[in-house]
């Protein structure tokens, strides 16, 4: 069993997440491109 509690919730656009957020996001190899381009993928494909 886990429990998770939300903390913080920040609204920034794309363009402005950072390195950091990837990094600990923890997808892929962990790099912001890596972030920038599976999300970009992921939401164009939801429109």
């Amino acid at each position: 069993m886990c429990i998770i509690q939300t903390t913080k919730v920040y609204v920034v656009k794309f363009k402005e997440v950072g390195k950091e957020h990837a990094f600990k996001e923890g997808e892929g190899d962990k790099t912001l491109s890596y972030w920038r381009k599976c999300h970009k993928d992921f939401f164009t494909m939801c429109m």
